[in-house]
């Protein structure tokens, strides 16, 4: 007899538990409605020329420095 959809999932869900793992539910911003991307659009074109842009840039960009030497140390130690 073939077994539910329900039965399916909870059983894949035990199999899952029993693997120390939970579920976890999401929520993002749907790209595909316009209205979001305008929000997002008017955000980006808010903050593009703020100065923490600027100091925000600075730090990541010397953050990947660093990490881009410590990276061929490790590489050359190999």
């Amino acid at each position: 007899m073939a077994r539910s959809a329900n039965a399916k999932v909870s059983a894949y869900r035990r199999r899952l538990r029993e693997r120390k793992l939970r579920p976890l539910q999401i929520w993002v911003p749907d790209l595909r409605d316009p209205d979001v991307l305008a929000d997002l659009q008017a955000e980006v074109r808010m903050l593009k020329d703020h100065p923490s842009t600027r100091e925000g840039e600075a730090f990541v960009e010397a953050a990947l420095s660093d990490l881009e030497e410590e990276l061929q140390r490790l590489e050359g130690e190999e």
